[in-house]
């Protein structure tokens, strides 16, 4: 007898392996996926290195907090001190909150003291990091 096509039985075979195959691969993507996500766990600073030290993070907060402060007073009526907080340069969009280097789950936390000293002005940030890390005042 010449028959054309195939059998149950081969039919269900074919559907079971390709199926496993199917299980398998989502399972294993599944699996890479997260490993991914854990070691690209994002660093939510300006950059992005490895080197990225205490002192880039100071350096990137004091640049966000002179350019908000230009861009609040447009150097008209700035006051003669202020404190600007970590959190308010990132409402400003102008910084965004960082982690510890040393401890990617840990954010950091900080401010900078604005002050205006004769016809100039300084500004002095300060950045806590739990318990690895904080400006020295």
């Amino acid at each position: 007898m010449d028959h054309k096509g195939f059998t149950l039985n081969e039919l269900l075979l074919y559907l079971g392996v390709i199926g496993f195959a199917l299980i398998l691969s989502t399972v294993l993507f599944q699996e890479n996926f997260k490993r991914l996500e854990d070691t690209m766990k994002p660093n939510e600073s300006f950059r992005q290195d490895v080197t990225y030290t205490y002192e880039d993070m100071e350096e990137d907060l004091m640049a966000a907090a002179t350019k908000y402060m230009m861009q609040k007073y447009q150097s008209n009526n700035m006051p003669n001190a202020e404190k600007i907080e970590m959190e308010t340069l990132n409402n400003a969009g102008l910084f965004i909150k960082i982690y510890d280097p040393r401890d990617l789950n840990q954010k950091c936390d900080g401010y900078v003291q604005f002050e205006k000293k004769d016809r100039a002005y300084s500004y002095n940030p300060y950045i806590k990091c739990g318990k690895n890390y904080e400006t020295k005042q």
